[in-house]
């Protein structure tokens, strides 16, 4: 028979005990390390997301748009990719749709995201001038809000802080590129359909091209007196209204957007003319008529003066009947006689009018709009 000894005894008999009390040491270091560690999921639900400009180094950052060239739909993409990098999080980039050809319509927002405005242009392929402007706005508005810059007489934080801004810079990637680069730059499937809808006289060249891929003027096609518009009745490289509203991708997507995100008020930037649409049937006639003398005044443009025969169903037009708020159509560059005459060389004058339109509309908005 085997002796068990006194020590062994108690080692038995206390066995429970100690596994016990060895499961509650073990259990309880788990939960400290866990309250430790800044990876714990319920300290990750709590924790509040930090200030994008508190990771931003305003020594280390720079202004990346060049305006100053034919400003494609890759040049946008690369861009917006940089500015997203640099700004880590400032800048929200949005997909808001697609093209006929698979092109993504982008949008951007800097500053507040509930109350807000809206700058779009490029819905004519042949004024891509207004892309460069409006990426021009949006790296120099980031720009200035990370350093505490002004531009013109706006503290572009204090501001955006208040009402942010919704920019779409190209509505129409397919025109601007069809623009830009012929038909070497859309896809093989499209070439027979664009050359049978072009201005006759200029054959495979597309400098007068407005329209989107399939020949539909995207500036025609939102429900504001759709109907009774004067538009040409074919598919054309300009002013052809569609067979319904918003039978087209891109201006579906604004419309669904610009419902989404309510702006208090909305600018679209076209070439050429310079002068300021904002007219149409305005139930704040005065209050919408002084901002635009306001507008007027700041770029040098011409108001031009209510019609009340007008029937457009534009973008601004639906904007203003939908909304009841004000939106300016501000086109750029002086009439020259000849469309294809490089608008890149009014670029410089054309920022120089337009930098602080932006920052004045936010401002304006949110003493007077909200």
């Amino acid at each position: 028979m085997k002796l068990v000894g006194s020590d062994q005894l108690v080692s038995e008999k206390f066995r429970p005990l100690l596994i016990l009390i060895a499961i509650f040491v073990f259990a309880f270091s788990i939960a400290f390390l866990q309250g430790d560690n800044p990876t714990n999921e319920k300290d990750i639900e709590k924790a509040p997301e930090s200030d994008p400009l508190d990771r931003i180094n305003p020594d280390r950052i720079k202004t990346i748009v060049d305006p100053y060239q034919t400003y494609s739909f890759d040049d946008l993409e690369k861009d917006l990719k940089k500015l997203d990098k640099q700004y880590q999080g400032l800048l929200e980039v949005k997909n808001i749709g697609e093209s006929v050809t698979g092109k993504e319509l982008y949008a951007v927002r800097l500053g507040n995201e509930e109350d807000n405005i809206l700058i779009e242009g490029s819905h004519h392929g042949r004024e891509w001038l207004s892309t460069n402007l409006i990426m021009t706005k949006i790296d120099r508005y980031a720009y200035a809000y990370v350093t505490g810059e002004k531009i013109g007489e706006y503290n572009v934080r204090e501001i955006l802080d208040e009402v942010g801004i919704w920019f779409v810079p190209m509505v129409n990637p397919d025109g601007v590129t069809l623009n830009q680069k012929g038909k070497e730059g859309i896809p093989e499937e499209y070439c027979e359909q664009v050359k049978e809808h072009n201005v006759r006289w200029a054959k495979d060249d597309f400098y007068l091209w407005k329209a989107n891929i399939n020949g539909v003027d995207l500036n025609r096609q939102y429900p504001a007196d759709w109907e009774e518009s004067d538009c040409i009745g074919t598919r054309y490289a300009m002013n052809y209204k569609g067979e319904e509203p918003l039978s087209e991708p891109e201006s579906q997507a604004m419309y669904d957007f610009t419902k989404q995100i309510e702006p208090l008020t909305a600018a679209s930037y076209h070439t050429r003319g310079q002068v300021i649409f904002w007219y149409y049937h305005n139930k704040h006639l005065e209050r919408d008529r002084a901002i635009g003398e306001q507008l007027s005044e700041m770029t040098g443009y011409q108001l031009y003066p209510p019609r009340s025969d007008y029937k457009g169903a534009n973008f601004n037009d639906w904007f203003i009947q939908e909304f009841d708020r004000p939106a300016y159509i501000f086109e750029l560059v002086p009439f020259t006689g000849r469309e294809d005459t490089q608008d890149l060389d009014y670029m410089e004058v054309e920022w120089k009018n337009n930098k602080e339109v932006g920052l004045f509309l936010s401002k304006i908005a949110n003493e007077k709009l909200k």
